[in-house]
């Protein structure tokens, strides 16, 4: 069986926006994967409550990369009700697609100072090919912030493994802002998104 090469993305998708799809389909390029799985975290750890309920973070991420074939979505971490820990997910995922699949975690390059204080983060980074996703025209990644936690090796291999994409000036803060001040999402989300949260009047408190 030839090895399978799948990109695993996650976060809170609080909401998910084009940003994100674009970040991934980039991924998938840069990359040569053979599919991108959205991984939307239920408690994560380094994050306060999202705005949204996990169903309803889930089933955004859903509408937004049905009918893609590059795209898949995992609720491994929406199902759990322990704080959404990178490692475990791995476990997790290595063990149900097998030892031919080889794993690659994407982070943005802003995430990249959090990931020494990750649960297991020595562990994690020898099992997965963790990749830093940087945003043309920002500063480049300081990877300085991982010598006293990761060994020189391991720091090594994450940036060999760093891939550039076009900078995508939206955020998940942007999109509620945007609700929040009745302002239009088109361009923002797809279109499916724009339509579930319209009709379940998500994110209208939203100071």
């Amino acid at each position: 069986m030839a090895e399978q090469r799948i990109g695993l993305l996650g976060g809170t998708f609080d909401p998910i926006h084009l940003g994100h799809l674009l970040l991934a389909v980039h991924s998938y390029e840069e990359l040569d994967l053979d599919r991108v799985i959205f991984i939307p975290a239920r408690r994560p750890p380094h994050k306060g409550h999202p705005a949204a309920g996990a169903a309803q973070r889930l089933q955004m991420v859903r509408l937004a990369v049905a009918n893609d074939e590059r795209f898949l979505v995992c609720d491994c971490e929406i199902n759990r009700t322990t704080p959404s820990y990178t490692i475990d997910t791995v476990r997790e995922l290595q063990q149900s697609l097998g030892s031919e699949t080889q794993l690659f975690w994407l982070i943005g390059s802003d995430m990249l100072e959090d990931l020494p204080t990750w649960r297991k983060v020595n562990e994690l980074v020898d099992m997965i090919d963790i990749v830093v996703v940087q945003r043309a025209g920002q500063p480049p990644a300081d990877f300085s912030a991982l010598r006293p936690s990761l060994a020189v090796e391991q720091i090594n291999r994450i940036q060999g493994h760093a891939i550039e994409v076009p900078l995508i000036g939206v955020s998940s803060t942007m999109v509620r802002e945007r609700i929040a001040q009745g302002l239009s999402l088109r361009h923002f989300v797809p279109e499916s998104v724009e339509k579930y949260i319209t009709e379940n009047k998500l994110y209208q408190q939203q100071k």
